[in-house]
């Protein structure tokens, strides 16, 4: 995965922090800002290799990108390949049909930006 095309993706859409995990070689790699997010109770969905898992298992057959909220703090989670779920966490001022429309737009980007 190219590092500075995912920050200058976080960038653009004012990601305050991303997180990696990749299933298959059971990683976690974090970018961002974390002590920027206004709350830190959606950083426990990547806690761990366990909660990771878990995780990946609660989406099974649901559709992506799958959001989590915590007051004004999103995290959109995206599948891009299916060894690797990556936690986007942004604050959210859209209204819910607006957010769903941007939750699919980053979603689709950030599976190019994986796939490259």
């Amino acid at each position: 995965m190219d590092n500075q095309r995912l920050m200058d993706f976080m960038s653009k859409y004012e990601i305050i922090y991303s997180v990696i995990a990749n299933l298959k070689l059971d990683t976690l790699t974090s970018i961002g800002w974390r002590y920027k997010l206004p709350y830190q109770g959606l950083l426990d969905l990547f806690h761990d290799e366990e909660s990771v898992k878990s995780l990946n298992d609660s989406l099974v057959g649901e559709i992506m990108p799958q959001a989590m909220r915590q007051g004004e703090l999103k995290c959109l989670i995206c599948k891009p390949k299916n060894d690797i779920l990556i936690g986007l966490f942004y604050v959210e001022k859209r209204d819910v049909g607006d957010a769903y429309i941007f939750g699919k737009k980053l979603n689709d980007e950030l599976s190019q930006i994986i796939n490259v």
